[in-house]
């Protein structure tokens, strides 16, 4: 939405000079296609991999990522997963298991890359984004 379809909520309870927009979505200009960035980030991977799945999330249990695993275990081995983000605090048990049981199924095929401050490159370099959250709050990925 926009400040104006939200104004008529907020009016008499939040005066307007105290009424901000915050913007809640990808900065299209700044997430373009880019085929330099693509080619490069996927070289750091491992450029055998003729189609690159991607998942960016918090490693915890809603976000139901051993369904991603299972699935990419049963497509053909020039299929790559890459995986962008890490555990949260209350379940760093869970987020271990995870990647443990990840690269049981997987192998090499499912490369972690950990927290990444900037997103552009790990997209540009997917095929195919996948998101299993079974919920998403901000609705972001």
């Amino acid at each position: 939405g926009n400040q104006h379809v939200c104004q008529p909520a907020v009016n008499g309870i939040v005066p307007i000079v105290r009424q901000t927009l915050l913007n809640n979505g990808l900065d299209l200009e700044h997430y373009q296609p880019d085929v330099t960035l693509r080619t490069r980030q996927r070289s750091t991977y491992s450029p055998e991999y003729r189609f690159v799945i991607g998942v960016a999330c918090a490693l915890r249990a809603r976000k139901q990522l051993e369904h991603l695993f299972e699935t990419v275990r049963q497509l053909p081995a020039d299929v790559g997963l890459v995986m962008a983000g890490g555990p949260i605090p209350e379940e760093k048990d869970y987020a271990a298991f995870l990647l443990h049981h990840g690269r049981e199924l997987l192998g090499p095929r499912l490369i972690a890359l950990g927290h990444l401050t900037e997103l552009r490159p790990f997209y540009n370099s997917l095929d195919l984004f996948v998101n299993t959250s079974q919920e998403e709050a901000c609705s972001l990925s």
